[in-house]
């Protein structure tokens, strides 16, 4: 079997299999390395030409995104992985030797196929063209633009991300209620994407109060109806709880049971007006070849990590003014959890790259997430 044959999940086991008995590759025992793999082998093996194979591919990653906590890092990883084979051999390239967004797009997707088997295409979709997306079953993806426009910039939402470290295990343990609870879910994302789509291009401070109390609620009430459905978990009650105490609104995200929650801040509406100074890398579940950077230089917020090979690093806020954000983030830390700012809504996939050049590996592989993000 040859690489270009790799048409299944099982394929794609067949011929790591085979170069791993033939000493080319190891198989790594953690299930979320071996699909990483697997994706690096479809990706390269559907990409990459004969006449390029002969030489190989040298490829180093790294990124700041909780692994399986629920906040797309598969999709990033495809994402990030499809651009950066794509550009290698040309075959993502347009016209005029720009990536091809949408061919991107196609393969992340297809490349998520190998790890999920039945993806629905949100995550990848989000993480290369940023902005909103709506999924519902049974109905194409619906895109709220994102041309990086003023307007678009103002629809950018600051949250914090606190990570449980409990794995998400998502079972529903109410089932005489789900269809009622999941309704009211659906009728609760369509007012928020509702809201965001019909944004006025022209906002005052009285809009921003207006748009994020409601956000606010909004937020709380999902919560509440996945709490209702069994979803949660005591460290997710928890981080409500401490985040209401705080004055903020938070919920699960992702598969819950356990994972992440977000926590929306209200309070800086100047950080969306001003989101034009925020590059794609600020925004935590989007990556670009390089990384996917949770440095964040908002109003009030500010985060530094180090990331290298695989280990995160300490991760250390930084805030401007004793606000109840910081008093927020200083609780949750205390009591374990690990925080990361996010900017929802704004760019996402970008691309930098230096080809063949082992300098700028070292570099890279070597360097902080921050100086990154100024790269």
């Amino acid at each position: 079997m040859g690489p270009e044959e790799l048409n299944t999940p099982g394929d794609i086991k067949d011929f790591a299999d085979k170069l791993h008995k033939e000493d080319k590759i190891d198989i790594p025992e953690d299930p979320r390395k071996l699909s990483a793999l697997y994706v690096a082998l479809y990706l390269y093996s559907s990409l990459v030409p004969k006449e390029k194979r002969n030489k190989g591919l040298s490829i180093s990653i790294r990124s700041s995104i909780p692994i399986g906590s629920g906040l797309g890092s598969s999709a990033s990883y495809s994402s990030s992985l499809a651009s950066l084979i794509g550009i290698y051999s040309g075959s993502l390239l347009d016209n005029s030797s720009k990536l091809d967004m949408c061919l991107v797009n196609e393969m992340a997707f297809k490349a998520e196929q190998v790890v999920h088997g039945m993806p629905s295409g949100v995550d990848n979709t989000t993480v290369i063209n940023g902005g909103f997306v709506r999924y519902s079953k049974g109905k194409p993806l619906e895109i709220l633009p994102n041309d990086n426009s003023t307007s678009n910039e103002k629809n950018s939402l600051m949250f914090i991300i606190v990570d449980t470290k409990v794995p998400k295990n998502t079972k529903v343990t109410n089932e005489g209620n789900a269809k009622e609870l999941i309704s009211e879910i659906g009728n609760i994302s369509t007012t928020l994407f509702d809201m965001l789509s019909n944004a006025p291009l022209d906002t005052s401070d009285q809009y921003f109060m207006s748009r994020n109390s409601t956000i606010s609620e909004l937020i709380k009430k999902n919560h509440d109806a996945l709490a209702k459905l069994g979803v949660s978990h005591e460290k997710l009650e928890h981080i409500i709880d401490v985040s209401k105490k705080h004055g903020y609104s938070a919920k699960m995200t992702g598969g819950g049971g356990g994972g992440c929650a977000i926590v929306f801040i209200h309070n800086i509406a100047d950080t969306f007006r001003n989101a034009h100074n925020l590059s794609s890398n600020n925004n935590l579940p989007s990556v670009n070849i390089l990384s996917a950077d949770n440095n964040s230089n908002g109003d009030n917020v500010n985060c530094k990590s180090n990331i290298k090979n695989e280990e995160r690093g300490k991760t250390e806020f930084i805030v401007k003014n004793n606000s109840s954000s910081e008093n927020l983030v200083e609780e949750l830390t205390r009591n374990g959890y690990t925080c990361y700012p996010a900017i929802l809504g704004c760019n996402g996939l970008s691309v930098k790259y230096q080809i063949d050049n082992p300098e700028f590996e070292d570099w890279f592989m070597s360097c902080s997430i921050q100086e990154l993000t100024e790269f």
